[in-house]
């Protein structure tokens, strides 16, 4: 009788354990040409941003994050691929001619066309 009793409540543990995990829902926001300082929720009295410092109350903040430039492109491209800029070969904020990692046109003539107006 204990074994039977050891053995179904030993097995309660792993039927609760063999549920699939719920993945969380991650959204990562990354905006251009602000400085931490520029948000109420990082101590800004003269920026009001109420609806992102309601996010922000909800969420994870990293407030310690480092980029290896100060360029904006090689810094977004180095969050999108995980690779320094001599690595990527983005150095500045248009992508070398003939990159393709970052080239989502649909043809070569748009590409070119494209970075002339920059």
């Amino acid at each position: 009788m204990i074994l039977i009793l050891t053995v179904f409540l030993g097995s309660q543990g792993k039927l609760a354990a063999a549920e699939p995990a719920r993945s969380p829902n991650i959204v990562m926001i990354i905006s251009d040409d602000q400085t931490f300082r520029d948000f109420g929720f990082m101590g800004n009295k003269e920026i009001q941003t109420p609806h992102i410092d309601q996010l922000a109350a909800q969420s994870t903040r990293y407030v310690n994050g480092y980029l290896p430039t100060s360029v904006c492109s090689p810094s977004l491209a180095t969050l999108l691929t995980g690779l320094y800029p001599h690595q990527s070969g983005i150095h500045y904020n248009h992508p070398p001619p003939g990159n393709s990692a970052f080239n989502k046109m649909t043809s070569r003539r748009e590409y070119e066309s494209s970075r002339s107006q920059a």
